[in-house]
C-alpha cells in the first residue's frame, strides 16, 4: 500500500512539474483585445479557457485611453496595481482568482473587466484542482491523510526532493522542453527609439525550440517582419517571408536555426529596430546543436497575431537560415514523453533503494 502510495505520488509531482514547465498565452480578448467597445463579453470569454498556474495574459490596448488595473473582488464588483504599456504581459503565478479592469471612468461599466480563475494542473485524485477564494489555499484533507505514517513522510520528502532536484538542476528541461516566453526589448518593447540595443538584448539570453518571442508595439507605427539575412543585414523590407501586425505577435520557434526580424517603417531599421534569433536543439548530454542545413526552410508560427496575407510563406523566399530536418522535428516529441518517463522511473528506483 505504501509503495502505491509512493509510486502515485511520484508521478503526480512529475506531472505538476510539466505544468510548471509548460504554460499557455493567451491573448485577452483575442483578435479585439482590450477594449470597451462591447466587442467582447471578457467574462465569456474566459469561460471557454482553462487557465493554470504559469500561463501569460496579454493585454493589447491603446494606452492613450485605456489601461489594465489588477483589483481586488470587492473592487471588481464595484468597478472601483495599474498595467499602462499598451501590451501588457502578466503571468499567472499561482492558484486563485484574478480579477482586472481598466481604470479609465465608465470603462469598467461598459464591461472592460474580466475575472480569470486560475487551477493548478492537476490535484491527488487526478483531475483538475479549483482554487479557493482566499489567495493561499489549503488541500483537502483527504489528499494528506496517507502522510501521517512518519517513515512513510520521510520517503516521500526525500522522493519529492529528488524529483524537484532533477529539475531544478537542469533548467533546459523548462527551457528547451518547456517553453520560454521573451518579451523583445523586455519592458521597452518593440521600438526605434534607441531605448534598446536588440542584439545586446539577444546575447543575454539562451533561446531553444519552443520558445515564444513577443513582440509589443504600437502598431500605428511600427511592425515585425521576418526577413532572410541578406534583408537583414542591408535593412531591407520589400520582400519579406512573414508580417505581423497586430501590436502584441506572439510568434514561436519551432525549429532550431536563425531568424531574422525587423520593422518594415521607413528608416526604423536603421535606428536599430531590428534583431537577430538563434535558437538551438538539446543533445542527451545537455549541450546543444548547431543547426544542420537543410534544402527547405519554414518561418516560425505566430500565435494569435495578424499575418498578411499578401506574404505567403509558401509562396515567399526561404528564409537564409538553418533549419532542422522532419525527424529531428518529430523526436523533439518523443524526447518530451522520454524525459518524463525518465524521472518517473529514476524516482521509483530510489524510492526502492532508500
Amino acid at each position: 500500500m505504501a509503495l502505491m502510495k509512493s509510486i502515485t505520488l511520484r508521478l503526480l509531482v512529475t506531472m505538476a512539474l510539466y505544468g510548471v514547465c509548460f504554460g499557455a498565452i493567451y491573448r485577452v480578448g483575442d483578435s479585439n483585445g482590450w477594449t470597451s467597445r462591447c466587442l467582447v463579453d471578457y467574462n465569456e470569454w474566459a469561460s471557454t479557457k482553462d487557465f493554470h498556474v504559469n500561463d501569460t495574459l496579454i493585454f493589447t490596448y491603446n494606452s492613450q485611453f485605456h489601461n489594465v488595473m489588477q483589483v481586488t473582488n470587492q473592487d471588481f464588483q464595484s468597478c472601483n496595481t495599474t498595467y499602462t504599456s499598451g501590451s501588457d504581459t502578466v503571468t499567472l503565478n499561482r492558484s486563485s482568482h484574478f480579477y482586472f479592469l481598466c481604470g479609465t471612468p465608465g470603462h469598467c461599466q461598459h464591461g472592460q473587466k474580466v475575472n480569470i480563475n486560475v487551477t493548478l494542473p492537476i490535484s491527488a485524485d487526478g483531475s483538475f484542482a479549483s482554487p479557493s477564494p482566499a489567495p493561499y489555499g489549503a488541500s483537502p484533507s483527504s489528499e494528506v491523510l496517507f502522510l501521517s505514517s512518519a517513515p512513510t513522510l520521510r520517503l516521500l520528502k526525500l522522493e519529492f526532493t529528488t524529483v524537484v532536484l532533477f529539475h531544478i538542476s537542469n533548467p533546459s528541461n523548462c527551457s528547451v522542453y518547456g517553453r520560454m516566453h521573451a518579451r523583445v526589448g523586455d519592458s521597452s518593447g518593440w521600438s526605434s527609439r534607441g531605448l534598446v540595443d536588440y542584439n545586446e538584448w539577444t546575447s543575454t539570453k539562451d533561446f531553444h525550440v519552443g520558445d515564444t518571442l513577443i513582440f509589443a508595439y504600437n502598431n500605428q507605427f511600427h511592425n515585425v517582419m521576418q526577413v532572410t539575412n541578406q534583408d537583414y543585414e542591408s535593412c531591407n523590407p520589400t520582400s519579406p517571408i512573414a508580417v505581423y501586425t497586430s501590436g502584441s505577435d506572439t510568434i514561436t520557434l519551432e525549429m532550431p536555426g536563425n531568424f531574422y526580424f525587423l520593422c518594415g517603417a521607413p528608416g526604423h531599421c536603421q535606428a536599430g529596430q531590428r534583431v537577430e534569433i538563434t535558437a538551438t536543439l538539446p543533445t542527451p548530454d545537455g549541450s546543444f546543436v548547431s543547426p544542420s542545413p537543410a534544402p527547405y526552410g519554414s518561418s516560425p508560427s505566430a500565435s494569435h497575431s495578424e499575418v498578411s496575407p499578401s506574404f505567403d510563406q509558401s509562396s515567399g523566399p526561404a528564409p537564409h537560415s538553418e533549419m532542422m530536418s522532419p525527424s529531428s522535428a518529430l523526436s523533439i516529441h518523443f524526447s518530451k514523453l522520454g524525459l518524463g518517463v525518465t524521472v518517473f522511473v529514476l524516482s521509483t528506483l530510489l524510492g526502492l533503494v532508500f
